[in-house]
């Protein structure tokens, strides 16, 4: 018995070595299998985190791609209706500046028509205030001239009538009464007469109708009255007036005007009958002659 016990005990222990080894042994695979399941949680708790990541960094470059494209949007939008407001503005002023434009062509032709319309109507003006003073003027000269002497030439081709106008040169005119009255012109001949143009008369020199000296005669120096003012006038340097420059009547048809040598105070008795239009031949017209009329012949004498 004791062998057996020994036995019996061997193959209990030998069962109880056998029992904790395998308890051992499973101990062990629970633990290998725990740490198996830990590893497994944490990969899957790795890729969850992982996965977390990685979506919420796809997240944020779609947020920031909505918001570049929202952006770009928005600033694509701004430019546009930059470029809308800038467009329109163009086209109020390009509108405004043509509405100013033809409101200053409307005003500027306003003006204008206003401006021909005062210039029409100064010309009018002067045009009436010209011809009231023409009339005036005629009829002034047709009263003075109910007082006018009438100098008679008595002539070997009949008579020729002239009125001698005291009222316009009155200095000029009296020269020649003083001259006419005192007989200094009987006997004396037309010594120059160019047809279409004038005939010359008053040389004391041309009493003799071949002498070579008519032309260049005046009366002796003397003194004589001024009918319209009364006062004394000189007849000096051959027997010459002093210019009369005061009456603008033309050297027309038919009128009375004073030679002169072309210098200055250098007419005297002799003057001339204008059988043309002599304008040229004013005192107030542009050039050298300087001849002021004095008379105009009347009737049938021309």
């Amino acid at each position: 018995r004791p062998v057996l016990n020994e036995v019996g005990d061997a193959k209990l222990a030998t069962n109880n070595a056998d029992t904790d080894e395998t308890k051992k042994s499973m101990h062990e695979h629970t633990a290998s299998e725990e740490a198996r399941k830990a590893r497994e949680e944490a990969m899957s708790a790795q890729a969850f985190l992982a996965r977390v990541k990685d979506e919420r960094q796809q997240l944020e470059l779609f947020e920031k791609s909505s918001t570049a494209a929202d952006t770009q949007a928005e600033t694509e939008d701004a430019e546009a209706e930059k470029e809308r407001l800038a467009y329109e503005k163009e086209e109020r002023m390009a509108a405004r500046s043509q509405a100013l434009l033809k409101e200053w062509r409307d005003e500027e032709k306003g003006q204008l028509q206003a401006e021909r319309k005062r210039q029409r109507d100064e010309v009018e003006f002067e045009l009436w205030l010209e011809a009231r003073e023409k009339k005036q003027e005629e009829q002034r000269k047709a009263e003075s001239s109910k007082h006018n002497p009438v100098a008679v030439f008595d002539t070997s081709l009949g008579k020729i009538r002239a009125e001698i106008f005291l009222d316009r040169v009155p200095r000029t005119a009296s020269n020649f009464v003083d001259l006419a009255q005192s007989g200094f012109y009987n006997g004396l001949h037309f010594h120059r007469v160019i047809p279409n143009f004038m005939n010359q008369f008053g040389c004391p020199h041309s009493r003799d109708p071949n002498s070579r000296s008519s032309g260049t005669g005046g009366p002796p120096n003397g003194t004589f009255t001024n009918l319209v003012t009364g006062e004394t006038e000189k007849r000096y340097n051959g027997g010459n007036i002093t210019d009369e420059f005061i009456d603008k009547t033309s050297n027309n048809l038919g009128t009375l005007s004073m030679a002169n040598t072309g210098a200055k105070n250098s007419g005297g008795s002799q003057f001339f009958m204008n059988v043309a239009n002599n304008a040229s031949l004013d005192w107030f017209s542009p050039g050298k002659s300087q001849h002021p009329v004095f008379g105009q012949i009347i009737g049938e004498g021309l």
